[in-house]
């Protein structure tokens, strides 16, 4: 996916199986199962910086190493990164939802 025209984003489309079939009709082939991994990704970057939050640097770093890994391991590795990140999101949610709950527990 280097050195090749933008693609659009997961955003860009209201339905994602809209977005999933632009993947398909754009991409190699090859490299579709890395791109809609990559995807996922892209729209976990954005929970974060939504939020003011920086993307966690272990994340990034384990990013950028699977970058240069080779298909088919390349869009495996970037799955398993992936359910990482949403772990650590569902954590970041739940720890974020138990801090306001006891806040309004104490308030009233």
């Amino acid at each position: 996916m280097t050195d090749k025209i933008p693609l659009k984003s997961p955003t860009d489309f209201a339905d994602p199986k809209d977005w999933r079939a632009y993947i398909r009709e754009t991409v190699p082939p090859n490299e579709v199962d890395y791109t809609l991994a990559f995807g996922r990704t892209t729209l976990f970057i954005r929970f974060y910086e939504r939020r003011g939050l920086s993307f966690p640097n272990e994340f990034r770093t384990e990013l950028n190493r699977i970058r240069d890994i080779r298909e088919p391991e390349r869009a495996a590795w970037l799955e398993a990164l992936n359910g990482r990140i949403f772990a650590a999101m569902t954590q970041l949610l739940l720890g974020t939802s138990e801090a306001a709950n006891a806040a309004t527990v104490a308030s009233a």
